[in-house]
């Protein structure tokens, strides 16, 4: 890292907004970027299914993010609706309302579809080169914070 670099990290740090930067909501950024909503940013995906042998069935983990859920957390005899699961593709992120505030949002990071629990939700960004980025932001401390401030009704574990 050169000392342009670090110089301008450790001004960000101390809450000084550099050349060629502005202060934002989401912190300090450079100023040739655009503010947007969210809704702006992702699009949802909503498809349902009940063919577990199509789309092999994961979860979602604060730990580990989407992982493939085993036999010890099999649940599918309890799930009395048809198409009960929603489809994940590649790079979807997924989220657990209920958690959501504990950092329940994570990126599929798989090559193929699988299907998840009808009670998450999934979205994907509208442009590719926002994954890494939102892959972070999603889930930082900044983020974690302001899910915190607007969620009701969660359970405290």
């Amino acid at each position: 890292m050169n000392e342009v670099i670090r110089s301008r990290i450790e001004q960000i740090r101390r809450g000084e907004v550099p050349e060629g930067y502005k202060k934002t909501k989401a912190g300090i950024v450079p100023e040739e970027w655009e503010n947007y909503h969210f809704y702006d940013l992702f699009v949802p995906y909503n498809k349902h299914t009940q063919e577990l042998d199509l789309y092999p069935l994961y979860s979602l983990t604060i730990e580990n993010g989407v992982t493939a859920k085993t036999g010890r957390y099999e649940r599918s005899h309890l799930v009395k609706k048809e198409e009960a699961y929603k489809i994940v593709r590649p790079n979807d992120f997924v989220y657990n309302p209920m958690n959501l505030r504990f950092g329940a949002v994570s990126r599929y990071k798989g090559d193929n579809r699988i299907c998840v629990s009808g009670y998450y939700d999934i979205f994907t960004t509208k442009h590719n080169s926002d994954l890494l980025f939102m892959d972070y932001y999603l889930t930082s401390d900044k983020m974690i914070v302001y899910y915190n401030k607007v969620s009701t009704g969660s359970l405290i574990e």
